[in-house]
Order: C-alpha cells, then structure tokens, then sequence
C-alpha cells in the first residue's frame, strides 16, 4: 500500500511542480506577447518531457530501490502531466474569463471566420460558437495535457523501466531471514 501512495504522492509533487513552470511561462508569454510563439511551445513541451521523466526517475530511486515496471512508469508519467494539467486548467480558466476575456472574443471571431470561408451554414457556425468558451478550453486543456503526458510516458518510460532480477530478490529475502545457502 505504501508504494500506491507514493505513487500518487510523488506524481501530485512533480504535477504540481510542472503546472507551476507552464504557468509561469504562461505568464511570460502573456507580458512579453508570445502567447503564439513557437519557443514558448517548445519550452511547454521541453518542461513536460524532462519533469515526467526527472519525477518518475526519482519514484523508481528513491521510492523504489532502484527499479520499476514499465506499467508503473508509465503510470507516474501520465499522473504528473494529469495533476499539471488540472493545475493549467485553472489558470486557463482565470486567464480567459478575468485576466484577458478579449482572447475568448479574438478566438470565437477567428473560428467564425474560418468557418464562413470553409461555406458552413450559419446555423452550424453558430451552434459552434456556443461550444467556444473558457470552461470548455479549461477542461480540453486537461484532456491535452492527459493525451500527451501518455504519449511522452511512453518513451520515459521505456527509458526509466529496470526490473528486479529475481535470483537477487531471492538473495535479499535469504539475507534478510537469516537462512543464507552455503554452496559446500
């Protein structure tokens, strides 16, 4: 039971640690005009690949001996980028309902042009627009980060996974209860 718990101990830890650094950057974005900025897309990637692997590196080493399967790397990975992007989501939320409601409007107006010049009737466009909206690109944000958080885990996980050799687990637990083999 202790090693579940650090699980999601350790991956609310690095998601926490994770929202944190997207936000800030967010932020940075945000003052500096680059919300649509290629670099800044790239750092958010850069930022979610290293902390799933660094926070599940650490689950395997320090909470694990050493070793972890391949099943429960990929599961602290995906845990971090989930708790993150809950985090995220959040300030999404704050962003586009307080801090700058016209991005939301700047969205609908681009979406609605898009959809003129593809000739979708008007009621589809409209329809459409309703779904547009910051509660909804909250909760997308939280399927996105999901969605990629699994697709990078996949790879950490394949970096991060040791398993036990079992003649050393074995060893251990004859160490352990005083009962080692003499071989003569």
């Amino acid at each position: 039971m202790e090693k579940k718990n650090m699980l999601w101990q350790n991956s609310m830890n690095y998601g926490a640690i994770l929202g944190s650094i997207l936000v800030v950057l967010s932020l940075i974005g945000y003052v500096f005009n680059l919300q649509n900025a290629t670099i800044l897309q790239i750092l958010n990637y850069f930022a979610l690949g290293m902390l799933l692997y660094y926070g599940t590196k650490v689950l395997r080493d320090k909470y694990q001996g050493g070793y972890i399967t391949y099943g429960r790397s990929l599961a602290s990975g995906f845990l971090i980028s989930l708790f993150a992007g809950i985090i995220v989501s959040f300030f999404v939320l704050i962003y586009l309902k307080w801090i700058d409601p016209a991005t939301m409007e700047t969205i609908k107006m681009q979406s609605q042009k898009i959809m003129i010049e593809k000739g979708y009737p008007e009621e589809q466009i409209e329809m459409s627009l309703k779904y547009i909206s910051p509660n909804i690109f909250a909760i997308g944000t939280i399927f996105s980060f999901a969605f990629w958080g699994f697709v990078l885990s996949l790879i950490a996980a394949f970096l991060l996974k040791r398993d036990r050799n079992p003649l050393e687990v074995n060893d251990v637990e004859e160490k352990e209860s005083g009962t080692e083999k003499n071989d003569n």
